[in-house]
């Protein structure tokens, strides 16, 4: 692999090795993601950066299904020619497709019009009459009188039931599967798998469909099918009309699985722990029509440590809890450590441990409770002696402070919270020292929940909620949804920059 110069990213060290490859293999095709990422030794999300590079600077260009190939003869005045025709097409088809697989297009809802698209990507009419007649070839739009509708035209039958809210009794049917009961309750208000499954079932209801819940543990309740002999029989009363199964747990069971598989429709697991990076669903007996949902943590790291580093920071804090409760800060922290090591030079990532009982769980606290609570803290801590608010926190603050931030070799001057409920504590924090956010610290979080909103503290998106819209197309079968070779499905996280994201200033 080249040698990366001083200052420069790896990807951007990549995608100048790539670049000197053009001129050899011009017009060729490019290995894989994962073949790159191999021979060069770096991760996917990695190799991943370095082909966007190349791609916004029109030197490659993608086609899914088929891969990425290099654009033009491959000399370095290309780029000063405006693109032809040809090019502007394929580009666009593409960005539109994007946004229908995505769900900016949602199925049965109109396209923006054509004088919209063409004043927006700066082609002409005619490039975006050609691409919509492209979309329509590969079934993923269709006209409707004088507008263009995502979805084949398959989909209209749904669409037709959408504005009722009201399902016929043979409407396709989805069986909603999980452990037990209390599990279930606890997944559709949680932050993360609530995003998933609200939206799920909003989706699902909008195209007309059924959902029954089950769970796979035995029950005398009468209310839904529980246990392998109901949920079969619930199966087999629904014939036709049945159209898979979306099991929802933290742990794989692939027994459960591949037995779900045998009724020939599709079973998706929603992954709510995502410990593990690559699973082969395809290992599975039935694995062809298993796939496993997830978020992309590598994907939500790197995004995180790119707006921080193009922020100028470089010492980055990242205060722990480590808990049984709570495997994936663990989880969090090693992805974090690869990913700043891409960096030249590296990233450096600041732990200290919470020890601190502020930390651990507790009901949650508002702004207007804060100040109390802190006082009560403060002095059942204190044994006869006030301690100082600084003394308090020593795991948050040390990492700040220019003197007892010796040990970790100097201060840091942002904090990338684990979550969002830790980032709204960091915060309220903050202001009760009298720092201003993002004036002395920036401040930066994972999950984007309701938590986080209020205070405009910035954070990282999974993408939970696009990702449900993707799921519920694989069952409708309306849209094509390919996932990886191993058959995962992955979120796209979305940066959600708000008020607590701030340069480097020249003196710290």
């Amino acid at each position: 692999m080249a040698v990366i110069g001083r200052g420069k990213r790896l990807f951007e060290a990549l995608a100048d090795e790539l670049r000197g490859r053009r001129d050899a293999f011009p017009g060729g095709r490019l290995d894989s993601i994962p073949t790159l990422a191999r021979q060069a030794g770096v991760s996917k999300a990695t190799m991943q950066k370095a082909l966007d590079t190349l791609r916004d600077e029109g030197l490659v260009e993608s086609f899914r299904g088929k891969g990425t190939f290099w654009k033009g003869p491959g000399n370095g005045d290309a780029l000063d020619r405006p693109p032809r025709q040809g090019n502007s097409l394929v580009t666009l088809a593409g960005k539109l497709r994007d946004r229908v697989l995505d769900g900016t297009y949602r199925v049965g809802h109109a396209l923006p019009k054509v004088g919209f698209i063409s004043s927006q990507e700066g082609v002409s009419p005619d490039t975006v009459c050609a691409a919509f007649k492209i979309l329509e070839g590969e079934n993923l739009i269709r006209k409707h009188g004088k507008s263009w509708l995502a979805g084949r035209a398959e989909a209209a039958r749904h669409a037709a039931i959408a504005p009722t809210h009201r399902t016929p009794r043979n409407a396709p049917a989805i069986l909603l599967l999980v452990p037990d009961y209390p599990f279930w309750d606890k997944a559709y208000h949680e932050e993360h798998s609530g995003k998933f499954v609200q939206n799920f079932y909003l989706e699902i209801e909008r195209m007309g469909l059924e959902t029954h819940l089950a769970t796979v543990s035995p029950s005398d309740s009468g209310f839904f099918a529980a246990g392998r002999p109901r949920i079969q029989a619930l199966i087999q009363s629904l014939g036709d009309r049945y159209q898979g199964a979306m099991y929802i747990a933290r742990d794989a069971e692939p027994g459960l699985l591949s037995w779900l598989g045998r009724f020939k429709r599709p079973v998706v697991w929603l992954d709510l722990e995502c410990l593990v990076k690559d699973m082969d669903m395809r290992s599975i007996p039935g694995g062809s029509r298993l796939f496993r949902c997830l978020k992309d943590e590598e994907a939500a790291v790197s995004m995180a440590l790119e707006t921080l580093a193009g922020l100028g920071h470089r010492r980055i804090g990242f205060p722990l809890l480590r808990s049984p409760e709570f495997p994936w800060i663990a989880h969090r922290s090693a992805v974090l450590k690869e990913c700043a090591a891409v960096y030249d030079p590296p990233l450096v990532i600041v732990e200290n441990d919470h020890k601190e009982g502020f930390w651990h769980p507790k009901p949650w606290l508002g702004p207007e409770d804060f100040p109390g609570w802190l006082e009560s803290f403060r002095g059942a801590k204190s044994a006869g002696k006030r301690k100082t608010l600084r003394e308090m926190i020593p795991s948050l603050m040390d990492m700040l402070d220019k003197d007892r931030s010796a040990r970790f070799g100097g201060p840091v001057t942002a904090i990338l919270a684990p979550n969002d409920y830790f980032a709204h504590q960091y915060y309220l924090w903050f202001r009760e020292m009298g720092m201003r956010v993002p004036g002395d610290v920036t401040l930066l979080s994972f999950d984007n929940n309701h938590w986080s909103r209020p205070f405009s503290i910035s954070s990282i998106d999974f993408g939970f909620s696009d990702l449900s819209y993707q799921v519920a197309h694989i069952f409708l079968g309306d849209i094509p949804v390919k996932p990886d070779a191993l058959h995962n499905l992955r979120s796209r996280p979305v940066l959600m920059g708000r008020d607590t994201l701030g340069a480097v200033k020249a003196n710290r």
